[in-house]
């Protein structure tokens, strides 16, 4: 009799069953890359660095209702999870997380501010910079500290004449 190790709330399986009723062991979050890119994505998307964010680039200027934090996951998660056609699909998902009846202008005024280009901008680009940091970043005594320089290649050069 094979014994599962658990709960189904709050704690993780330590054994996973498969459709052939084997159990194989789960990945221990310490050792695993999605550990650590939850908590980069955990410090680079918090509530407090996105308000970071917008203030610098004026989306925010004062505390309302609808922050900065809000619009972004709203739009995340509307064009990754739904079909999305039009602004109203991203603010009645963003009603529906939040609980709030914010009415449309608003919402698309806020939107069509030169601000907001520059918010999401600037967290794309803070995104890719600590992203790419982590992924480039070379360590003291590994081989690719012997190299001054990485350079990546993005295949341009290589453009087929007619």
């Amino acid at each position: 009799m094979r014994v599962r190790y658990g709960c189904r709330a709050g704690t993780r399986w330590l054994f996973t069953p498969t459709l052939t009723g084997d159990l194989h062991p789960m990945p221990q979050p310490g050792l695993s890359h999605v550990g650590r890119a939850a908590a980069l994505f955990r410090k680079t998307l918090s509530h407090a660095a996105l308000d970071k964010i917008a203030r610098g680039c004026r989306f925010v200027q004062w505390q309302r209702t609808v922050t900065a934090c809000s619009v972004f996951w709203a739009l995340m998660t509307t064009l990754g999870g739904h079909r999305t056609q039009y602004i109203s699909d991203v603010l009645r998902s963003l009603n529906a997380q939040q609980g709030w009846s914010v009415r449309y202008k608003p919402f698309w005024d806020r939107l069509a501010k030169r601000a907001f280009s520059s918010f999401m901008k600037t967290l794309f680009e803070r995104l890719c910079r600590e992203v790419t940091m982590r992924v480039l970043g070379a360590q003291a005594g590994s081989v690719a500290s012997c190299f001054s320089d990485i350079l990546m290649d993005d295949a341009m050069c290589c453009k087929a004449t007619p």
